[in-house]
């Protein structure tokens, strides 16, 4: 049978794996073909990087053929740029509002929305809103930008989705802003839009105690009851009102969340807020489980909430937590966690941690841009074992400017103390403390790694596997933090290496010499390596030579552990060691799972190959 011989089904199926570009391609190829491939080509419309010029001829477009074109799309994605604004404080250019509102009212097969800036396209066309709440059919709705009055929409919006994000323009709090309230998201909790959402994400907006008591309405309960997955920054909401509103979530994003009051901690009320500020060392001298804040403690900054307020109200088991110590620490309660992943951390702050891991007790703990702790001394590691005995996998980005300086913090300090854990895998990727990038696109990123990384980094795995028989995965890797707007966090994107630690008994392996030997071979056999990696760059290199050295890196980087040899580094490829890490941070993966060979064996097997594009 030929390729077009196929029935419309099937054929719509193969089109569906196509991109845009090469979906416009096969139009042109066969009236067969046409229908199909235009279908799928307009099915996603994203404007996020285009125009007001690019956006009005696209408008047009879709407009000019309803049935054949608009009846199409079903993703549709305007950001605020298309109007000629970078920040919200931009006048803008308008004047394809109405083209929008057309858009939206014979968009009616629309499935997912991601609109912004709504609060001034209502202003400038107030037929949007009428036409985004009639719209049923949606699965994910994104509305950015939003003011107190356009806010109201909210309430009287027909769809169901199952993601639902929200998000309010942003003013600083006096007095380093202009003085604005927020957006009054308060409305939101009894909202029957609530009603099948799963993912549910909030920010920059105000969410106000309505009643006496904290206590939220019954129908607030019902509506949030499905949400399972919360993610709040940016905004000022008390955790009452979020625990009791959204009672059965099982992860949760917490960053730079405030008490509702806080926003009038103004010079009016600054004596009033260290008068608070004392009553809470008081609490804190007499519980260590409590972070004392500095006494040259000036008022909250922009960047810090050292004003802690405790709070009770509290979900008593999750999922995944990820957020700042400054919002954990605020939480009184305990609270266990199966993965608990912190943003970024400076010395200061991460004298709190053992604080927040004794009330937590993850099992995974992710640090992004951890420092190497140099000026704290010994004291903080055993307080952080003490204060985290269930850990079984630990990912630390540490942040450092040299090598040596990562070296000597964990021989000296760290592997002494981590050796009580029963740690199973360890993720050291590192970064430069000015390493990281808000930019999204991994194509726009320029790292160099250090000339000796390899060697450095190798040695110090093969010592930390050494000291924590407990392993039996490590990575140690150097490049930089990239911002994933997805998930509104830094993810790691670099060069990695990593190994399975496995018992030293399998025939044929080759006796190595004394440790020294070994030392001395791992790296000058590396820094060959990174030297034949350089001329690759440059073009010298073959692929039949690639496939040498591929094959001679497996055995140099093999190392006998122990003092009596009786466990073994063996390396493996990074695509297994990002599934393993995939598992790892899966719900699959909790306190009695196994990690034994059977588990290796069947991640090996399942393994997907990358796709071979670099990532730098």
């Amino acid at each position: 049978m030929s390729f077009d011989g196929l029935n419309n089904d099937t054929l719509s199926a193969v089109v569906s794996f196509l991109t845009l570009r090469d979906s416009l391609r096969l139009c042109l190829t066969s009236r067969r073909f046409h229908p199909l491939a235009k279908r799928h080509a307009l099915s996603v419309i994203d404007l996020t990087r285009a125009r007001p010029p690019s956006l009005k001829k696209v408008l047009i477009y879709l407009l000019a053929d309803v049935e054949d074109r608009l009846a199409f799309v079903r993703t549709l994605k305007v950001s605020k740029g298309c109007f000629s604004m970078s920040s919200s404080s931009d006048a803008g250019d308008f004047s394809a509002a109405p083209l929008v509102a057309d858009v939206l009212e014979r968009a009616g097969h629309l499935r997912t929305l991601e609109l912004s800036p709504i609060g001034r396209l209502i202003e400038a066309e107030p037929r949007i809103a009428a036409a985004l709440c009639r719209l049923d059919r949606l699965i994910n709705l994104n509305l950015e930008d939003l003011s107190s009055a356009s806010f109201n929409i909210v309430g009287q919006l027909l769809c169901n989705p199952r993601r639902l994000s929200l998000s309010g323009t942003w003013h600083d709090p006096p007095p380093y802003g202009s003085g604005s309230e927020p957006c009054d998201g308060t409305q939101l909790l009894s909202a029957p839009v609530l009603q099948n959402v799963r993912s549910l994400r909030l920010r920059n907006l105000r969410i106000a105690p309505q009643h006496t008591g904290s206590q939220v309405p019954d129908t607030a309960m019902q509506s949030g009851q499905n949400v399972t997955s919360l993610m709040v920054k940016n905004s000022y909401v008390s955790a009452a009102a979020l625990v009791q509103a959204f009672p059965n979530v099982k992860a949760t994003h917490v960053h730079r969340r405030r008490d509702p009051d806080d926003w009038n901690g103004s010079a009016d009320n600054h004596e009033a807020l260290l008068a608070l500020l004392d009553d809470w060392n008081e609490q804190a001298n007499d519980d260590e489980t409590l972070p004392v804040v500095p006494g040259d403690w000036n008022g909250p900054a922009d960047d810090d909430e050292t004003l802690l307020v405790p709070e009770t109200p509290c979900w008593g088991e999750l999922d995944y937590v990820y957020g700042d110590w400054q919002g954990l620490a605020r939480w009184q309660t305990a609270l266990r966690v199966r993965w608990l992943m912190l943003s970024m951390m400076y010395e200061r702050e991460a004298e709190q941690l053992p604080a927040i891991l004794q009330r937590t007790s993850p099992i995974i703990l992710s640090l992004e841009r951890f420092p190497t702790m140099i000026q704290m001394g010994t004291s903080f590691w055993g307080r952080f074992v003490r204060s985290a005995p269930r850990i079984r996998y630990l990912d630390l980005t540490l942040s450092s400017d040299t090598l040596s300086e990562v070296k000597w913090n964990w021989t000296c300090l760290a592997l002494q103390s981590l050796s009580q854990l029963p740690l199973e895998a360890l993720r050291l990727p590192c970064v430069e403390p000015s390493g990281f990038h808000a930019s999204g696109h991994e194509a726009l990123v320029t790292f160099y790694p250090h000339t000796a990384w390899h060697s450095v980094m190798c040695r110090l795995a093969a010592e930390i596997a050494g000291s924590i028989t407990s392993l039996r995965v490590i990575s140690v890797g150097q490049g930089v933090l990239v911002r994933s707007p997805e998930r509104s966090l830094y993810r790691f994107c670099g060069t990695e290496v990593w190994w399975r630690i496995v018992p030293n008994d399998e025939p044929g392996f080759p006796e190595d010499s004394e440790d020294g030997d070994k030392e001395d071979s791992i790296e000058g056999r590396k820094d060959a390596k990174d030297g034949e990696g350089e001329g690759e760059e440059e073009g010298e290199g073959e692929g039949e030579e690639d496939e040498e050295q591929d094959g001679d890196s497996v055995q140099t980087l093999t190392v006998v552990l122990g003092p009596k040899r009786s466990r073994r580094m063996v390396p493996i490829s990074r695509d297994l060691g990002d599934h393993i890490r995939a598992y790892l941070e899966s719900s699959e993966f909790t306190e009695t799972s196994l990690f034994n060979d059977e588990l290796l064996a069947r991640l090996e097997r399942t393994v997907v190959p990358r796709e071979p594009v670099s990532e730098l």
